[in-house]
């Protein structure tokens, strides 16, 4: 006894019951052309007991059910493959993100790599303001020990009070 679903719609069953139907019907345009398969047929006459006018009625159940668990391997199979074409899909997307994040990188190193070689450049260019500088730098701080010392020496001396 199949107990209904309550929480199906009335179409869904609808269709369900339409699609049993032409199962039912497939079966029998089989028998008709004598497409019989034969381990189902030799089961069928297992479980009826040798008797044949039950056997018929037991393989049409037993085709019907068959071709109902073939339908929902299907539709799962269907699912397993959409499932695995998203995971493939994910998985490319996240190679691409992961290809450009890594050619951003590399952009980036060479221009900061770049921009090293030029303020190098720019630093060497310099070389003479530089010296200027330091000789300036030097020459102060050389007055200012010299003013210090002076100063230092007028301290002890007593030149300083």
């Amino acid at each position: 006894m199949k107990f209904r679903n309550p929480f199906q719609s009335a179409i869904k069953r609808n269709f369900i019951k339409e699609a049993e139907l032409q199962l039912y019907e497939k079966v029998a345009k089989d028998i008709e052309n004598n497409d019989i398969n034969n381990g189902v047929w030799t089961k069928a006459y297992a479980k009826s007991g040798g008797d044949v006018a039950k056997q018929k009625s037991i393989y049409i159940e037993l085709m019907v059910e068959l071709y109902e668990d073939r339908l929902r391997a299907e539709e799962e199979l269907e699912v397993i493959l959409a499932s695995a074409a998203s995971k493939a899909q994910a998985r490319e997307t996240k190679e691409e993100f992961n290809r450009r994040r890594d050619e951003r990188i590399k952009k980036q190193a060479k221009a900061d790599e770049e921009a090293g070689k030029k303020r190098h450049a720019e630093w060497l260019a310099n070389k003479p303001k530089r010296e200027e500088l330091e000789k300036k730098r030097n020459f102060w701080a050389l007055m200012f020990v010299i003013a210090y010392v002076i100063i230092f020496i007028a301290a002890i001396t007593g030149h300083i009070s």
